[in-house]
């Protein structure tokens, strides 16, 4: 997943734009699909296509764009687009360009923005998401290691964290969304792991029911196949028999 957050001004200009690619995304009810961790990154290709979009429609203000890019060839794809900054839009704060200056200046104060296309090219880390569960879930050696050198350099930022908050009440309120996160990645987590396990497994015992002969009866292996995992959803489950049958 990658997102991308634009500003056109009230000409219908593309002024602003910054990109990022989603570590996490939330995994609560309410959340699923927000993320939770983004790292700052630059495609100009991406950029130049949203902003035709936009510029083409005659678009003004904020946008947030959500970006699928596959894995296997590294094309991209345009998800959607909100119309307005998305929930994790502190991202491009962390990388160095606060949202509300842009809106202030071009529409409250009416001062000259910057002349062209500005696109945000800090390197930086948001999250609010504990240190460990992040590092946990991310896979790709590399894409870990860029993130333990962001927090090694003092470049991640997470909102919620705010030094300079007096009320204890809210002090203790990141240590307590923390703690609530850590809860719902585990448990997540664990859950996706052991149904890949359990795909692997079914996988495993189709290509040993597809080896044997038509003679030997298929009611039992069926069965056992059916059986291998009681946390896999219905319709997996379903397909995994039909392969092992065929």
């Amino acid at each position: 997943m990658r997102i991308l957050t634009t500003y056109s001004d009230r000409d219908g200009k593309v002024r602003f734009a910054s990109f990022g690619q989603t570590l996490l995304e939330d995994m609560r009810p309410m959340g699923v699909g927000n993320p939770l961790a983004i790292v700052s990154r630059t495609d100009e290709t991406i950029v130049t296509e949203a902003a035709r979009l936009l510029e083409a429609v005659g678009y003004t203000g904020f946008a947030n764009f959500d970006i699928k890019v596959d894995p296997r060839d590294g094309s991209h794809y345009f998800f959607e687009i909100n119309t307005r900054l998305g929930r994790s839009n502190y991202y491009v704060t962390a990388g160095g360009n606060n949202v509300a200056r842009w809106l202030m200046d071009d529409l409250v104060l009416g001062r000259p923005l910057p002349e062209g296309l500005t696109v945000a090219r800090g390197e930086s880390l948001y999250t609010v998401a504990p240190k460990a569960i992040l590092l946990d879930y991310i896979r790709d050696d590399a894409l870990r290691r860029e993130v333990r050198g962001l927090y090694a350099l003092g470049r991640d930022a997470d909102p919620l964290d705010y030094p300079a908050e007096k009320s204890l009440r809210r002090r203790l309120y990141p240590l307590v969304f923390a703690f609530r996160q850590w809860k719902t990645c585990r448990a997540a987590m664990a859950d996706k792991r052991a149904r890949e396990k359990a795909a692997e497994d079914l996988e495993g015992a189709g290509a040993t029911a597809d080896h044997r002969t038509k003679g030997t009866a298929s009611g039992k292996d069926d069965e056992h196949v059916a059986s291998a995992s009681p946390e896999l959803p219905l319709a997996d489950g379903l397909a995994a028999c039909a392969k092992a049958a065929s």
